[in-house]
């Protein structure tokens, strides 16, 4: 099992961190996203970031879109959807963890343009049709 210190490293190859703390690292990436790091009581390293408020995702998407993720899980923490990748202990290695940052924010950055165009899409539908609205 990997050292705290060394996959602190490990995200640092990538990412400035702006927060560094005893359990937990934090960086912000370009776009004003964020990545948390941490390693959870049992051992296993926790990567979360941001993807949307829960307004922007219906639940039933969100459970949906995990049935086949390729990187993580969606999950509601407060009113934000966030990506989660979980990793086990056993044979994690510093290269790992920073392959699973990088796939991990590929996805979060395509969920996030999804998401975008979607609502985008919407709106224009929307406002076509108010011309027919009383």
């Amino acid at each position: 099992m990997l050292a705290w210190r060394e996959i602190r490293e490990a995200v640092q190859r990538r990412f400035r961190l702006a927060r560094d703390e005893e359990e937990w690292c934090g960086a912000v990436l370009p776009g004003g996203q964020t990545l948390v790091v941490r390693v959870t009581p049992l051992g296993s390293l926790l990567m979360t970031t941001g993807i949307c408020a829960e307004a922007a995702l219906d639940a039933h998407l969100a459970l949906r879109y995990n049935s086949f993720a390729p990187v993580g899980a969606l999950a509601l923490e407060g009113t934000t959807y966030l990506l989660r990748l979980l990793l086990a202990p056993e044979g994690l290695t510093a290269d790992l963890v920073e392959q699973s940052v990088v796939e991990l924010l590929q996805e979060a950055t395509r969920l996030r343009t999804h998401l975008a165009a979607t609502a985008r899409t919407t709106a224009v539908v929307e406002q076509g049709f108010a011309y027919f609205a009383d």
